[in-house]
């Protein structure tokens, strides 16, 4: 299969779209996209879950578009009774504020059961905060049509709808113009880079031209971004459902983290004592802090495991040498040493 198909009179391109379980192994290992073997034209990569991020989305988008691939973020919007929506804009604000575009995935997941109330307020909260990109709302075609109203807000939006079959359905009244079909759940790995040992992943023709593709993607600009740290990202996984605080040792809920889940880490608090009853140790995500070792509870008191490395201290901020004398008659004298950075 090849980037472009024709039905009709009209011509379609090629994506893509993947999230970790195209670039993980059965070990949560690293096990990148070949994207020279890649037949798609665009793609969409998972950026969050939530409010958290997807592991190693950030090496593989820019793998996307060093390989000279059309690439843009999707987020995976949970339904308020799982978490807040105006959080989970937020979060994926603070990474994805200069992206040009950003798909938002709007479907039923396990105990999630987002509305239409709850894609709302994660679209506006994008906008107060900032946001100035285009938007697009993916989708199964049967749920926007089953959970949505006919308020003319969604039409100025433009949606991607999964819909598994061979016609190409056209037409969504009363919401937004449809612009890229999911018609395959089924797609053979090997035609877009897969090498984890993954069966089948997604595949999507978008209608119209390269121009407008281009532009839907930003006009062919890449985004700033930050290079990814040195050595493997630090991922923590949760063993229990487990709750995040807003502080490391501090009671307070804010929501849960769900058994198996998993989240980048930007610095670890500990006791730094032995493993024993006083022990402690905390992971700080983009929702707030999770204890990986807490007392002796769970196994051994292992509420989380953590794998990799953590990111190296944020540039421009320096690294400051403390020494300070300690003088008493009677006492020899004693100086205290200390080196401090943002990060510690």
């Amino acid at each position: 299969m090849g980037g472009w198909a024709s039905v009709g009179e009209e011509k379609m391109i090629l994506g893509y779209d993947g999230s970790h379980w195209d670039w993980q192994n059965e070990d949560n290992g690293y096990c990148p996209i070949d994207w020279a073997r890649s037949k798609a034209i665009f793609v969409f990569l998972k950026s969050f879950d939530g409010p958290n991020t997807t592991p190693y989305y950030l090496d593989e988008i820019i793998a996307a578009r060093t390989a000279g691939k059309l690439a843009a973020p999707y987020v995976w919007c949970h339904g308020r009774n799982w978490y807040d929506p105006r959080k989970q804009a937020k979060a994926w604000y603070s990474r994805l504020k200069d992206e040009p575009l950003i798909a938002i995935d709007f479907e039923e997941y396990s105990t999630s059961l987002p509305d239409y109330d709850d894609l709302y307020n994660a679209i506006e909260r994008l906008r107060e905060l900032g946001y100035a990109g285009k938007l697009i709302i993916y989708t199964g075609h049967w749920y926007w049509l089953a959970h949505g109203n006919t308020a003319d807000y969604w039409k100025q939006f433009p949606v991607w709808l999964a819909r598994y079959s061979s016609t190409p359905p056209q037409s969504t009244p009363p919401f937004g113009k449809e612009i890229i079909w999911q018609f395959s759940a089924n797609g053979n790995p090997a035609n877009y880079g897969i090498t984890n040992g993954k069966l089948a992943v997604d595949e999507n023709w978008f209608y119209g031209t390269q121009a407008e593709l281009e532009e839907l993607f930003g006009g062919g600009v890449v985004p700033p971004v930050d290079p990814p740290p040195p050595g493997e990202t630090m991922i923590v996984k949760a063993n229990y459902n487990i709750s995040i605080h807003p502080g490391h040792s501090v009671n307070g809920y804010i929501e849960t983290f769900a058994k198996d889940s998993r989240a980048e880490v930007s610095k670890l608090w500990e006791t730094g004592v032995t493993v024993g009853a006083d022990y402690e140790q905390w992971a700080h995500i983009p929702s707030g802090w999770v204890a990986v070792w807490y007392r002796n509870q769970g196994a051994g008191g292992r509420l989380c495991n953590l794998t990799g490395t953590l990111p190296p201290p944020v540039d421009g901020l320096p690294v400051i040498h403390i020494s300070q004398l300690f003088t008493a008659d009677g006492y020899p004298d004693l100086t205290i040493n200390k080196e401090w950075s943002p990060n510690a």
